[in-house]
């Protein structure tokens, strides 16, 4: 096992001992609890998927039995690992049919939920009647000539286009260029604090803002900028300057997304960075202090190369969201007045999506949208595994 043997051989190994250690009627319990534990769990998601409403005395049965039957499973579990050889190799078996079982509700998950789901995609070349359903709805087609891109023909032709691909652009950029950085720096910072006490306040504090919910974030911003009881008005008075409609100018508008993005957010982006920082060998440190390294030194020469691998990868995995700005924040921060500085394709994917009922062309924005990120994600890894030999794959 220990030199990846796959699942097969594990089923393998059990067939030819599974006689020597239970009679046919342990055979028969494990089959029936490990059934009904799947059954139990995932039944009731199918069903729900499906629309189909299980009987409340049958459901509520199913699960009792799921409940004795695991414990009993693992119990069978145990005492069918007792083969022949070390006792090591029992627990290297264990372990791996364990992990393995452990996988699997996340499989279920993503097959549910993303992989599944993808089937919809195709109403963004249909002319989708949620009457008729997808498959039924016909082909996109204009004055009776089919064109399945005819909704990806009418983004790029619409008014909405120029707009929603600038600011989204915009918005990314900015926000990558600031909030990239910024917990890389904070991260250097804190772990050059020598107290341990202060250290740990200091990432308490600068970790809390990210527990914030998004609606609770923007509610606080409109308190804060409101033109005559804000506290940011009230601190330019104080120093005798105008009073501001933040949130009512568009020409703020991004600098308010990303720089509340950057304090909620930069203390929960040290985190992975502390984790890698935590692993390096302080007798490196050492040695440069003994060299006469200076600190700054210490940072140029060790903690920023050592940093540069997390970094690129983190900077990949930035790249393949740069289009998704979030739309709920825009959403609640964004006004009538402020519509030319802050409409991004995911509020016109709302709009026309959920407001207008435009399934189709909302789905063809979409799509765009996801093709843009799958292009940079590739584009930026490629691009680092030949620069730099890091790459996501």
């Amino acid at each position: 096992l220990d030199g990846g043997d796959g699942l097969g051989d594990v089923l393998h190994y059990l067939r030819q001992h599974l006689n020597h250690h239970l009679h046919d009627g342990g055979i028969v319990v494990l089959l029936v609890c490990l059934g009904l534990l799947v059954h139990s769990q995932c039944l009731g998601l199918a069903f729900l998927l499906l629309g189909i409403r299980l009987p409340r005395m049958l459901e509520s049965g199913v699960r009792d039995l799921a409940r004795i039957a695991s414990p009993l499973m693992l119990f069978l579990l145990g005492a069918f690992f007792r083969f022949d050889g070390a006792e090591t190799h029992r627990r290297e078996l264990a372990a791996v049919c364990l992990g393995r079982l452990l996988v699997i509700p996340a499989l279920v998950y993503f097959a549910l939920f993303l992989y599944w789901p993808m089937y919809g995609v195709v109403i963004a070349f249909k002319d989708f009647s949620p009457s008729k359903g997808i498959l039924a709805s016909p082909w996109a087609s204009v004055r009776g000539t089919q064109n399945v891109f005819k909704h990806f023909n009418n983004f790029f032709n619409s008014i909405h286009f120029e707009r929603t691909l600038r600011n989204t652009v915009l918005i990314s950029l900015y926000t990558l260029a600031v909030g990239f950085p910024i917990p890389l720096f904070l991260a250097i910072l804190i772990n050059e604090l020598q107290n341990r006490r202060f250290k740990q306040l200091v990432q308490t504090v600068t970790y809390l803002p990210h527990f914030i919910s998004t609606v609770v974030l923007c509610g606080m911003l409109w308190i804060f900028m409101r033109m005559d009881t804000g506290l940011f008005n009230i601190l330019r008075a104080k120093i005798g300057l105008p009073s501001i409609n933040f949130l009512n100018e568009g020409q703020f508008f991004k600098s308010i997304y990303v720089w509340s993005g950057v304090w909620q957010n930069a203390g929960w982006g040290t985190i992975i960075y502390m984790a890698t920082l935590s692993s390096l060998d302080t007798q490196m440190y050492e040695a440069a202090i003994i060299d006469g390294a200076s600190r700054p030194q210490t940072i140029w020469y060790i903690t920023l190369p050592c940093l540069m691998p997390t970094a690129i990868m983190l900077l990949i995995l930035d790249f393949g969201s740069f289009m998704s700005v979030g739309f709920e924040k825009v959403f609640a921060l964004q006004t009538d007045l402020t519509l030319e500085q802050s409409d991004v394709i995911p509020t016109l994917v709302y709009r026309k999506g959920i407001i207008e009922t435009n399934y189709s062309f909302s789905a063809a924005v979409g799509l765009f949208n996801s093709v843009i990120n799958c292009f940079l994600l590739l584009t930026v890894n490629f691009i680092s595994r030949k620069t730099a030999n890091i790459s996501l794959f």
